[in-house]
């Protein structure tokens, strides 16, 4: 039990965030408000053209997440 503890990956930290993606919230003027493995985060947005629904990370500053909107095309 002890041992298959040690292989599983970081899902804490910035490396437990980046790459993950999350659900919009709510949109505010300085920032959107995004849940991400059910806890909330303020996140800035980046190359964005139009609403979007769910988003990628793809920073981590402290509590602040840099986001992009999810391609769905590619899936």
């Amino acid at each position: 039990l002890m041992i298959s503890a040690h292989n599983k990956p970081v899902v804490t930290g910035e490396e437990g965030l980046l790459g993950k993606e999350g659900i919009v919230i709510s949109i505010h003027e300085d920032y959107i408000l995004i849940r991400v493995l059910g806890e909330l985060w303020k996140a800035q947005l980046i190359g964005i053209t139009e609403p979007v629904h769910s988003v990628k990370i793809v920073k981590v500053d402290g509590l602040l997440l840099t986001v992009k909107p999810v391609d769905k095309e590619l899936l």
